[in-house]
């Protein structure tokens, strides 16, 4: 079972049409800036987790239609700039024979992070059994960490 990747992206909301599957994107997310209390910016040591609510979509095609009722997980996790890796989540979802796509959407509360500069969001695709990665993808995103009390157009938390 061989797939590849259509898109992952972030978004402010992204919902699937029950009627159609057809998948609506709203706000697509290239760049987060959070504002920070100074001091927590200049003394910040390790990870924290900022409360911004996002989602997190998915596509994925299979070179062929599945001979048979599969199961598999959609795993992500958050790269940040010196390569850490922050932690993410899975789901599991069964897929019906003879489908040849599959959208995965997430919906997420909390991102972490270390400093200000370029992230990734790495997915991959899993069978459960024996865990062997399917097909995986990144998504490049920045964050930017600044003092809350200079900021202008900061996130809304």
């Amino acid at each position: 079972m061989d797939a590849s990747n259509n898109y992952v992206l972030l978004a402010k909301e992204i919902t699937t049409d029950a009627a159609d599957n057809m998948v609506s994107i709203i706000k697509i997310i290239e760049k987060f800036t959070f504002g920070i209390d100074p001091v927590q910016l200049r003394t910040m040591v390790g990870q924290i987790v900022v409360p911004v609510g996002f989602a997190i979509g998915t596509s994925w095609q299979f070179k062929e239609p599945l001979q048979k009722d599969t199961l598999i997980i959609a795993k992500f996790s958050f790269i940040d700039p010196s390569g850490k890796d922050l932690g993410g989540q899975e789901k599991e979802h069964s897929i019906p024979k003879n489908f040849r796509k599959i959208n995965v959407n997430f919906n997420h509360q909390g991102l972490p992070v270390t400093s200000s500069g370029q992230y990734s969001l790495h997915v991959e695709l899993l069978t459960v059994s024996g865990n062997k990665v399917v097909a995986l993808a990144n998504y490049p995103f920045e964050v930017e960490l600044v003092d809350i009390k200079t900021a202008t157009n900061l996130q809304p938390l």
